[in-house]
This record gives structure tokens, sequence and C-alpha cells, in this order.
């Protein structure tokens, strides 16, 4: 069963959904950075390429549409 994709998932690259979902697992920058091999400030410029994507203005919005895209 294919899951039904949101309009504004289809802006993210495969990469940037990855990101997202570290986040949603709470994990911290530093954590993501290690796990992509790559520098936080690297994780930090995508987050807030993300949040710009999606009018989202900080992590915990983008937690909350993390879990509103992965529901069902």
């Amino acid at each position: 069963m294919s899951r039904k994709r949101h309009p504004s998932q289809g802006k993210l690259s495969k990469q940037q959904l990855q990101l997202v979902q570290f986040v949603g697992e709470g994990r911290s920058n530093r954590e993501i950075a290690q796990i992509m091999g790559t520098t936080e400030q690297v994780v930090q410029d995508q987050l807030r390429d993300i949040q710009n994507k999606l009018g989202i203005s900080c992590r915990v919005e983008l937690i909350f549409w993390h879990q509103q895209e992965n529901r069902g």
C-alpha cells in the first residue's frame, strides 16, 4: 500500500526528507551530521532551506509536520 504524499512533500528532495525523518526521531543536529557524514552547519543550513520550502518557522513545527505526514 503506498502512502499518500502531501503536496508540500514533493518540494523536498530525498535527502531533505531523510533529514526531516531524523528530526522527527528527535535526533540532534550533531547526530544527524554524523549519520549523514557532514557538518552541523550543513545540517542547520539544510533545515533552514526545508523550513523555508514548507513555510515553517521552527524545528517544533517541522516535527509536527513530519508527524502529520506519517500518520495513517
